[in-house]
């Protein structure tokens, strides 16, 4: 069945949205056991084992999830900035920002 533009773009939106906040909610998850403001280089080094565990999350993104989704939705990009922006934050923490 075909949808005029309007509600496929307005489809397209929400569920971009529902991704958006769906990422962020992942990367924060993997945060929770970590201390919340960074202080120590061992807090620091904590941090950076979790982001590594995200980037094996964005590798699977892009070799079994980004194929799952049309081209334009750009999964893995969306997945890519939600994830930078809350590790940029933590590191932001550290270096009093």
């Amino acid at each position: 069945m075909y949808e005029p533009a309007e509600k496929q773009q307005s489809m397209l939106e929400q569920a971009k949205s529902i991704l958006t906040q769906s990422i962020t909610e992942r990367a924060s998850l993997a945060f929770q056991d970590v201390t919340t403001h960074l202080r120590t280089p061992e807090e620091l080094r904590d941090t950076l084992g979790v982001s590594e565990s995200l980037l094996e999350d964005l590798r699977y993104v892009r070799n079994n999830v980004e194929c799952c989704f049309p081209n334009h939705y750009n999964v893995f990009d969306m997945y890519l900035t939600g994830y930078s922006e809350v590790i940029l934050k933590r590191l932001r923490s550290y270096l009093g920002y």
